[in-house]
Formats: structure tokens, C-alpha cells, sequence
């Protein structure tokens, strides 16, 4: 079913994440996962300097982000509650609009989830009390994020109006 509203656009690609991630194993026994999603992040590099872009690889990329950003979040106790996390991004949609996505689109998201996963690599190399501004928890949050708004981009539903008024902002 199409949806009519950004909180229901977000919900649907949440859905496609959470049941790829149960049916897909994104993580070949030969590597770790620091190491793959660096992989990522370098092949989002590749798409944002490529004068030929290709959005599936990028999307592609930004799923196996946000899958190895969910095992990240389980390695450490945490269970992703796709309810809190919908919550969220439609309080941050809420807050930026579409402005910010619309002025770069999925170039810009590559962007932004190549920071994020920088951050997450920096993070895990210091103590989690050093940190004043951002959790590692709230920035594998936000890998996730950002790959919800790069399918959301995918299939035409980004700019959608966000429903007000409801419990998600």
C-alpha cells in the first residue's frame, strides 16, 4: 500500500530493514563488522565522486550499513525498538523538514552516512564516558536513519507532508 504520509513512508522502510535484517546475514565469517562497514562507507565515498552514480549501489550500501549497524546494537545488549526509533525520526523530521535532504538528496545522505559511519569508528576506539555529545548507540541510530530516508528518496515518498498531532512528534 502506498503511503500518505511521511510517518507512514518512515514506517514502511523501517519494515523493510527490520525483515531484511532477520532473513539476511550481511556478515561474511572472514571479516568483522568494523571492517565492513568501513567497506561501506569507502563505496559511498566511491558513489558521492562518481560522475556516473548509480543509486542502487549507494542504497545497497546503506542497507549493509544500517543491517551491520544493528548487529553493532545487538553485540551490546541493545534491541532495536522499531517503534522508538519511527518515533524518533519523525521528531527529527519534524525538527529539520525537507529542506536539508532536499538541497543534495541521496548525494547528501551518502554524506552524512559516511560521517556517521566515521563517527561510529572513532566512538568505538574511546571510552564511552568520553563521549559528551553522542552515544555509539545513538549514532548506529542514525545510520539506520539516514538509510531510512535514502529508501524513502528511492521510492519518491520523502517529500510526503508528516502527519502531526500523533504520538511520533
Amino acid at each position: 500500500m502506498e503511503p500518505n504520509t511521511w510517518n507512514e513512508a518512515c514506517r514502511q522502510a523501517l519494515a523493510e530493514i527490520a525483515l531484511t535484517h532477520k532473513y539476511l546475514d550481511v556478515i561474511p565469517r572472514n571479516k568483522n563488522r568494523t571492517d565492513l562497514l568501513a567497506d561501506a562507507s569507502d563505496r559511498l565515498g566511491e558513489f558521492v565522486r562518481s560522475n556516473d552514480r548509480d543509486s542502487s549501489v549507494a542504497l545497497g550500501n546503506m542497507v549493509v550499513a544500517s543491517h551491520l549497524a544493528i548487529n553493532e546494537l545487538e553485540a551490546r545488549g541493545v534491541v532495536v525498538d522499531w517503534e522508538q526509533l519511527h518515533r524518533l525520526l519523525c521528531k527529527k523530521q519534524h525538527d529539520y523538514g525537507h529542506g536539508n535532504i532536499d538541497n543534495f538528496g541521496l548525494v547528501g545522505v551518502a554524506v552524512r552516512l559516511c560521517d556517521k559511519i566515521a563517527r561510529a569508528e572513532n566512538l568505538q576506539t574511546k571510552d564511552s564516558n568520553a563521549v559528551s555529545n553522542e552515544t555509539i548507540l545513538d549514532t548506529y541510530e542514525d545510520i539506520i536513519g539516514y538509510t531510512v530516508i535514502g529508501l524513502m528518496l528511492d521510492a519518491d515518498t520523502f517529500r510526503l507532508e508528516l502527519e502531526l498531532g500523533t504520538d511520533d512528534v
